[in-house]
């Protein structure tokens, strides 16, 4: 497990120290680099889970709006309405 460090933020950064070993430098690398490519392809299945989630609930709730519609919204000067 990493050390936390101090972080002015919301998201906790850890310190993860180097550990000397028998593995070569070359296979550390090949592991970091596969290991890299499964947080990208699990980060862009969140994503797309989230997208279905989002459009899913739009359906439940009849939520037809988009973000293209924004623009077009104006407010209502009268308070409450």
């Amino acid at each position: 497990l990493g050390l936390r460090e101090e972080s002015h933020c919301d998201i906790p950064n850890f310190l993860f120290p180097r550990e000397e070993s028998s593995v070569s430098s070359w296979k550390v690398q090949l592991f970091e680099r596969h290991l890299l490519k499964i947080m990208r392809g699990l980060a862009e299945y969140l994503e797309q889970t989230t997208i279905n989630v989002i459009d899913d609930l739009k359906k439940v709730y009849g939520l037809t709006l988009t973000a293209a519609d924004s623009h077009q919204l104006t407010e209502s000067t009268q308070p409450g309405t």
